[in-house]
């Protein structure tokens, strides 16, 4: 992992005074970052104004032609440019690099706290890329550095110097860092805006889910009070039709004794009676109206008793029993 070596802080202003002594060059350096710090661009939310005020600057501070800016996927296999400020114009044009095309230079950004190549193109650290990419572009020298969010490379800085040799400064590499710390700064707020972002949504979302357990509490505490009032209504029906039950089962109870008791005590005596005359030496054709009578009155009898039976075991009766149980006992009638 690259160990940052700190200056102050550091940015914008006119290139003479890149190539100033030393002293002179930190203190311009120091002035460009703290204007860079102050400028209203740093606290808007927009990244890509960001990066071009970034890569502008530095373009300017040190008289480089091309500053780009480059993201790190989480597994360290490619880089992805996200930025690039050329002097004949700027460009956000994404491109990519991989980890197996280029193994030198990505080891030395994950473990170099810059990357300082005076000649690129035979630098060990850069001329991976000489054939492809510098060459063509007529690039000499490079100065790249990592960005650094908790002691982790997500990306890199990158100063690339064209037409001829740039024999880098330590401040000017120092000034680099530095900017690469903004950046992890600029990453790390966009990262918390889009973390409220998201957390304002899921709010709102859950605003939304309360609102409608709400109104479905109130819609089920208006069913629970229908469905009480549908109760009590069937609660008080059944109340009266128990009440009603009660009431024809205390007149049939009334109808079992009247039945087993009143009216066959005095069929009983009939019964009585009937069989008393019938050892009375009568006429023939007397005798035979007594036979008769006594018949019916035993079938009476046995009706009566019949009937009671039933009401006396709580079995409900209907004329259809009843016609039954005639039909049973007096099958002439």
């Amino acid at each position: 992992m690259p160990k940052r070596v700190f200056l102050s802080q550091m940015v914008n202003a006119v290139p003479e005074y890149a190539h100033q002594p030393s002293p002179h060059r930190l203190t311009f350096f120091y002035k460009t970052l703290i204007d860079l710090h102050r400028s209203p661009v740093m606290f808007q939310s927009d990244v890509q104004k960001i990066y071009e005020l970034i890569c502008r600057t530095a373009s300017r501070t040190l008289d480089i032609s091309r500053v780009s800016i480059w993201t790190l996927d989480k597994s360290g296999q490619t880089l992805t440019r996200r930025f690039l400020y050329k002097e004949d114009g700027m460009t956000d044009e994404i491109i990519e690099i991989k980890v197996n095309d280029y193994p030198a230079y990505f080891k030395a950004i994950c473990e170099k706290p810059y990357v300082k190549a005076v000649d690129a193109n035979t630098h060990p650290d850069t001329c991976e890329f000489s054939e492809t990419y510098l060459k063509p572009l007529k690039i000499y020298s490079m100065l790249d550095c990592p960005i650094l969010i908790n002691n982790q490379v997500t990306g890199v800085i990158c100063f690339e110097h064209q037409h001829q040799i740039r024999n880098w400064q330590p401040e000017d590499a120092l000034f680099v860092q530095s900017l690469a710390d903004l950046l992890a700064l600029v990453h790390q707020n966009n990262r918390i805006l889009q973390l409220l972002k998201e957390i304002r949504s899921q709010n709102h979302q859950l605003s939304e889910k309360n609102r409608e357990i709400a109104s479905l509490n109130e819609q089920l505490s208006l069913m629970n009070q229908q469905l009480a009032q549908t109760n009590e209504g069937l609660e008080e029906a059944v109340r009266q039709r128990t009440a009603e039950l009660e009431k024809q089962n205390r007149q049939l109870t009334e109808y079992a004794f009247i039945n087993s008791h009143l009216l066959r005590a005095p069929l009983a005596r009939v019964l009585g009676l009937l069989q008393l005359i019938q050892l009375e030496d009568l006429p023939v054709r007397d005798k035979q109206l007594v036979e008769a009578l006594f018949t019916s009155a035993n079938e009476l009898d046995t009706l009566v008793r019949n009937i009671s039976e039933m009401l006396y075991s709580g079995n409900p009766i209907s004329r259809e029993d009843v016609k039954r149980i005639i039909e049973r006992n007096l099958p002439d009638q």
